[in-house]
């Protein structure tokens, strides 16, 4: 039977809700690796949204030590 890898790649998400963002790194079998989350009344613009989710994916990829080439 064949299978799926589950580490071999990585996914980074963003659930974006009137009330809170969260931006997430899963693996390819859909497990959740890491997130974080912030209240949506914490940021001024949605280009600092933007940027939030941006670094934060960024953050979550270096504090799991994961390649960012292996993030898709």
């Amino acid at each position: 039977m064949l299978d799926i890898v589950a580490d071999y790649r990585f996914a980074g998400g963003i659930i974006l809700h009137r009330r809170d963002i969260t931006v997430c790194l899963t693996n390819l079998k859909n497990e959740v690796i890491d997130f974080e989350s912030r209240p949506i009344t914490d940021f001024k613009s949605a280009e600092s949204i933007l940027d939030f989710a941006a670094d934060s994916l960024l953050q979550l990829i270096s504090k799991n030590q994961l390649s960012r080439e292996k993030c898709i």
